[in-house]
Order: structure tokens, then sequence, then C-alpha cells
């Protein structure tokens, strides 16, 4: 049996509606695009923006996939904003060190995620032969022999004070504190409390995670 682990990006991989937000100020001021290494810099300010225990994570799926117990390891999303997600996952690779992390990425355009979309993506010939194992924050109803690891909805809001501390100012020099705190007064993050819980509890959650790949690994009931 083939066995394939999917992962979703947004409140899964990360939490990312400040670094989206900080990216379009300094495109404004600069009237430009950030290239990765630009990105970069800023994803390094910023490491709360990921899950905790995400690259414990991502080591643990490579590990499975190098030794031939998965298949396909897939991001699987419905992000409108492709190049920031590639940045995104650029980043990642260059912290783990493995180029090509993803076999493949699917930029979901429909309204839910499906079953049908993977298994294009992959061209699967047989679905008998494979196994899925979904890591998402939210459920869709994929139909076949899929796994769900429900995690829960990675939110982190950095403070407006920590936000203008961290930023990096000798790479943007455009950009200065008074008017940083300007545009961040300007835009009111939304934040949900029910959504927003302490980091402790992410990283159990992520300890929940690595456990349930590893019980989709080598469970034979699967």
């Amino acid at each position: 049996m083939k066995k394939t682990i999917i992962i979703d990006f947004d409140h899964t991989i990360g939490f990312f509606d400040q670094i989206v937000f900080l990216i379009n100020i300094i495109e404004k001021k600069y009237d430009i695009l950030l290239d990765d290494e630009k990105m970069n810099i800023l994803f390094e300010k910023y490491p709360k923006i990921f899950r905790p225990k995400l690259y414990e994570i991502i080591h643990h799926i490579l590990h499975y996939k190098n030794n031939d117990y998965i298949t396909f390891f897939i991001l699987y999303t419905k992000n409108i904003q492709p190049r920031f997600v590639e940045s995104v996952i650029l980043f990642l690779e260059t912290k783990i060190d493995k180029s090509h992390m993803f076999d493949f990425k699917i930029f979901e355009k429909s309204q839910d995620k499906n079953i049908y979309s993977i298994i294009q993506t992959i061209e699967c010939e047989d679905i008998n032969e494979h196994c899925f194992c979904v890591i998402d924050n939210r459920m869709y109803n994929y139909h076949g022999d899929v796994k769900y690891i429900k995690c829960e909805d990675y939110v982190y809001f950095y403070s407006i004070q920590e936000l203008i501390d961290s930023f990096p100012y000798d790479t943007f020099t455009k950009i200065n504190k008074p008017l940083l705190l300007r545009y961040l007064k300007i835009k009111k993050f939304k934040k949900k409390k029910k959504n927003t819980l302490h980091q402790s509890i992410y990283e159990v959650n992520s300890s929940f995670i690595i456990h349930s790949i590893r019980d989709f690994i080598f469970s034979s009931s699967i």
C-alpha cells in the first residue's frame, strides 16, 4: 500500500496575516515585489508566524519519505497568493536544508478540497493502491481511504510593539518606526480570542501531530 502525507498551509503550517501586511507595506513604499531573499529576512525576524515544532514535524515526514515509508509529501492549500506560498516554502527548505521538500503543490481553486484534485495531480491510476494522511485545521469530505489529523487553528498575533521592535529597518531603510506605527494603527487585526491559544497548547498539538503521523506510517490496519 502506497502512503502519502498531505499538509495544509494557512493555520496549519503557520499564521501569516501580519507578515503579509508588513510585506504589503514594504512593496507599497518601494513600489516593488519583494524577492525571496528579502522575504527570508522578514520571516527570520518573526519566527512565531510558524506553528511550534513545525520543523520537527517536517523532519519526521521527510525521514519517513527518505526511508520509503511514504511515497509523496504534498502541500494542498486554498491560499490565493501562490507567490507568497512559494516564498514560505523556499524559506522552510533553506531552514531544513532540503530542496524540493514537496513532491507536489496543489493550489485548490474550487470551494472545497477534494480527493480528485490529489488523484489528478499525482496521476494515480489505481486509487485503491494509495492511502492518504491529511494534516489540516479544517475537515473536508475527501471520501476514499483517508486518515485525518485535525490540528488546532494556529494563530499568533505579535503586538504592535513587537512588530515595530523586530522590523529590519537596516534592510528597508525607507521605513522608520513612526511610519510603521502609523500603518499598524490603521490596520486593526481582528483577534478571535477563541482561536488564539497559548503557545504551550500548540506545542502539545504539534506533538500529537507527530505521534499521529507515526501511527499512520506503522499502522497495519491501513
